[in-house]
């Protein structure tokens, strides 16, 4: 009898892949702009309340970290609890190296510990050490200055900056409608949606109805148009059961 394969490892997804049922297509959709065929596609996830986006979006995550060699997946999440535009900011920062740091290291243990910036650096490999450091640099300068909307800025502009280092990233965002609440003097929702637009394979996921208002009302953002709309309904009830 030949030896069962070991199951894959959880990362960050709270179910095991094997029980995560109903959503092959989006998954696929979703891990399919890690190929370089894919360019600088993005998808916006237009979900249903409690359709379960941010589980699909963290079972992607899992499935990427798992593929060696291939772009690196980021997953962040906007939460209320960081009440500022800034507070926000920085914590993608962070969680976009040590997301970046942990897959070009193959250690997922990483993901889920909380090194400081400067610790990351000294984990980074040889050849993101100068990027990682520039951008850590800059950082604390914007930090010092004071400049909120440098600041932000910067933070959202960490894909580009790692995409320009041969760095290739799929960054998603999950509850993206929760950035206009978040008080501040920069619109995160602008700042999203450059950073959209800098290049790197992007998720944008939130509300339905909020991230509809969100894509029309951007204006000058008229690259988000072009992006391919994924509906995430709730599962059918065979599926659900």
């Amino acid at each position: 009898m030949p030896p069962k394969s070991p199951r894959p490892r959880r990362i960050i997804a709270h179910a095991p892949p094997e029980s995560f049922v109903g959503r092959a297509e989006q998954l696929r959709e979703i891990t399919s702009l890690a190929s370089p065929k894919a360019g600088r596609q993005g998808v916006i996830l237009l979900a249903a309340p409690r359709s379960g986006a941010s589980e699909l979006l963290r079972q992607s995550f899992d499935e990427l970290f798992r593929q060696r060699g291939g772009a690196t997946p980021v997953y962040f999440a906007f939460t209320r609890d960081d009440a500022a535009s800034t507070a926000a900011a920085r914590r993608f920062l962070h969680t976009f190296l040590t997301q970046t740091i942990a897959h070009r290291r193959d250690d997922s243990s990483l993901v889920t510990a909380s090194p400081t910036l400067r610790a990351l650096l000294e984990l980074a490999a040889p050849s993101d050490y100068e990027w990682v450091e520039r951008l850590i640099q800059n950082f604390e300068r914007a930090t010092d200055e004071g400049d909120e909307r440098a600041l932000v800025r910067l933070c959202f502009g960490a894909p580009q900056q790692a995409a320009a280092r041969g760095v290739r990233t799929v960054v998603m965002l999950d509850d993206v409608h929760v950035a206009e609440s978040l008080r501040g003097e920069v619109s995160l929702g602008h700042s999203v949606a450059d950073a959209a637009e800098s290049g790197s394979p992007f998720v944008l996921a939130g509300l339905r109805r909020r991230m509809l208002d969100l894509v029309n009302g951007a204006g000058q953002h008229a690259g988000l148009d072009s992006l391919r709309k994924l509906h995430l309904d709730k599962l059918k009830e065979s599926d659900a059961r």
